[in-house]
């Protein structure tokens, strides 16, 4: 097989940390014989962090077994350098395409913490006992605006959605419409998992109408201000 660009790709992509096999590269790289790739590789690269080498325990005619050199997709470039071929400057001008068609690639913006919240939710869903609705999925609404709109520089232990559980539960605390609430636990992509509570169906049309009459007009605005010091009091009055 000639080396291409397509090689090139899949061996940048690969999992492995030496994925080149020294059979196909002193070839890929014009050498007339092996022995003399291996002399340079020897001389110019570091056994261990470049290359390495082990033994197949395949015996070969004669008694002898096979010896294993692999390399790093890093070695196989810079080999094409040093190695003074056609060839060998040609893979070398391969694999420096594929790093600027790396960079040229628009980088996707990460997601947001409040974003991750909401999706990690929604995952999750299955734990929310039937019957019952969470804080954070009546609240995302508000959430993603304070993320994607005000664009406040919020991550993973800003837990805006805290604030209004806390506030919420002492609000509801006597009230004659309250329910027993029930427990659930959801997941983040990074393992972090995290206990909170869910309430009776029965209560959402009264949790709505304290969101959006107490929290977001009085109780929001104090919170980002602690938080993130001076914003926009209109701002929050617009959500």
């Amino acid at each position: 097989m000639d080396f291409s660009i397509e090689l090139a790709k899949s061996l940048i992509d690969s999992a492995e940390e030496f994925p080149v096999d020294l059979e196909k590269a002193w070839v890929w790289l014009g050498y007339s014989r092996k022995d003399k790739a291996l002399e340079t590789l020897k001389s110019y690269f570091v056994e261990g962090e470049d290359f390495v080498f082990h033994q197949s325990g395949e015996w070969r005619q004669g008694g002898r077994s096979k010896d294993l050199y692999r390399l790093t997709v890093n070695c196989l470039k810079e080999f094409g350098m040093i190695a003074r071929t056609d060839q060998g400057k040609q893979i070398r001008k391969y694999f420096l395409e594929c790093e600027k068609i790396a960079k040229a690639k628009p980088e996707r913006p990460p997601i947001g913490a409040y974003i991750e919240r909401v999706k990690s939710i929604y995952e999750n869903s299955h734990n929310i006992p039937r019957g019952y609705w969470t804080v954070l999925s009546e609240a995302s609404g508000l959430l993603l605006w304070v993320e994607t709109v005000l664009k406040l520089p919020v991550d993973k232990f800003d837990l805006m959605d805290g604030s209004i559980g806390i506030h919420w539960a002492n609000y509801r605390t006597d009230k004659p419409w309250s329910r027993d609430r029930q427990q659930y636990h959801y997941h983040f992509s990074d393992g972090r998992i995290v206990k909170a509570w869910s309430y009776h169906n029965s209560e959402m049309v009264e949790f709505r109408t304290w969101l959006e009459n107490e929290y977001k007009f009085k109780l929001m605005p104090s919170y980002l201000l602690r938080k993130y010091g001076a914003i926009s009091l209109e701002s929050c009055s617009v959500a």
